[in-house]
Formats: structure tokens, C-alpha cells, sequence
């Protein structure tokens, strides 16, 4: 939600967010992708819904935002399935995953569903590394994006990368810095680069 709130939708331009929890199922219960507007919300899986519903909340303070909220319950080996699915069913133009840092919980789990979906996305996918500090009374504690680096290595990608950038920045209080990695030869390639 914090970077929906730095790359907030317009009346031109208007953002559509498919939000996939990803829960990994224990047992030997069959896999389920549970679509929250159509489904009513059951008690087993109250931590999806608490999710589903601060979304809902965040949506409904948010003009020309629409977010489309779904509980993906399946093995970790297995989450990239519903992630690419949804996208190519969407038409979405970029999946962005979380990543986790070394030693946090989960860490393993997450950075290999992020390299399946890397391999099996429909779309350009962006890799979200959140490297705030989270204490205090700073702007990354109260929800708030003060700082985003952006790297471009060229191709469709990374275009589609910077274009959700440039949202940010008619944002007040946010420091865009762009890196632009170009070859040894200092050759720039107008297919893959700008």
C-alpha cells in the first residue's frame, strides 16, 4: 500500500492492482485460489482477510485506484502458477514481488517463487527491495516513501519499470535516482535502452 500511495492513479491514467496473499498450504488439502469479491470471507483464513480488507480500505479512500484482492493457497513450489496465470488472464503489464532479506523468515521460500515467476511471467516483472528501517518516528514508520532507486539495465522490462517510476514523481517528498547501466563500450543500443 505504501507504494500505491507513492504512485497514485489518476483520471488519464488509472492503476488496476491484482493483489495475490500467498499462503503455503500444509497438509494434504488441495490447492484453491479464493477470489474475495466473490467470496465470503471464513474465519480459517483470518490473516488473508485482514489483508484483503485493509486493501479494501485503502481502495475505497483512493480515487482512479481498483484493486481486485485473491488468497492463493498452494505449496510454495507451486505459487508462481497462480501469479503468472492471473497476469496473463489481466493483460497485466508488470508483477511486482517482494524481496525478502537474508535471514528474514521465509526468505528461501520467497526468493524462489520470485525466480519462477521471473522465468514464467506473461509480463516485465519489478523486484520490490524495500531497505527501510522501519523504527521511530521516520517516513518509512509511518507508511510513507521518501527514497526509490530505480535500475535500468535496458530492454521492455526495465521501460516498464521506469514508466511506473515516473508516477512518483509528481509525488512531493520523493528522491527518484535513476541508474542507467550501460556497456564497457559506452555503446547505447535504442532497442534495449531508452
Amino acid at each position: 500500500m505504501h507504494l500505491l500511495r507513492a504512485t497514485p492513479g489518476t483520471k488519464d491514467s488509472p492503476i488496476t492492482v491484482y493483489m495475490v496473499h500467498l499462503v503455503d498450504l500444509m497438509g494434504r488439502a488441495a490447492p484453491i485460489l479464493i477470489i474475495h469479491k466473490k467470496q465470503r470471507a471464513t474465519a480459517k483464513y483470518a490473516a488473508s482477510n485482514a489483508i484483503v480488507g485493509a486493501f479494501k480500505i485503502f481502495e475505497a479512500g483512493c480515487n482512479h485506484v481498483q484493486i481486485h484482492s485473491y488468497t492463493s493457497i498452494t505449496p510454495y513450489n507451486a505459487m508462481h502458477h497462480d501469479i503468472c496465470e492471473l497476469a496473463l488472464q489481466n493483460n497485466a503489464t508488470l508483477i511486482l514481488v517482494p524481496s525478502h532479506k537474508k535471514g528474514v523468515e521465509g526468505y528461501y521460500n520467497v526468493n524462489m517463487t520470485n525466480l519462477h515467476v521471473l522465468d514464467q511471467a506473461p509480463c516485465s516483472v519489478g523486484i520490490l527491495v524495500d531497505r527501510s528501517q522501519n523504527h521511530g518516528n521516520s517516513p518509512q514508520s509511518l507508511g510513507l516513501i521518501n527514497s526509490v532507486a530505480v535500475l535500468f539495465l535496458g530492454g521492455a522490462d526495465a521501460r516498464e519499470a521506469l514508466a511506473y517510476a515516473d508516477r512518483m514523481t509528481d509525488k512531493p517528498g520523493i528522491n527518484l535516482t535513476l541508474v542507467h547501466f550501460i556497456s564497457a563500450e559506452n555503446e547505447v543500443n535504442e532497442e534495449t535502452d531508452f
